[in-house]
């Protein structure tokens, strides 16, 4: 949603880029960390329920465009 992430720039899995972010040019977002700004800072460490919310809105989001692929073809 509009973040930007520069060259040699690092966002592990499991870890939350917040809209409108900015990461620098060779920094890392470790996994487990929130960040947000621009720059980017770490607002928070994520949650197991956090964890949980992004595993089940990838899948809506697969699961959609799937959807939208197959009804395009009809």
């Amino acid at each position: 949603m509009g973040s930007i992430v520069l060259d040699n720039a690092v966002v592990e899995p499991w870890s939350f880029v917040g809209a409108g972010t900015l990461i620098p040019p060779g920094k890392v977002v470790r996994s487990g960390e929130m960040v947000m700004g621009n720059p980017f800072r770490v607002v928070r460490q994520l949650t197991a329920k956090d964890r949980e919310w992004i595993e089940y809105a990838w899948t809506v989001y697969v699961k959609r465009a799937a959807e939208y692929l197959a009804e395009r073809s009809e």
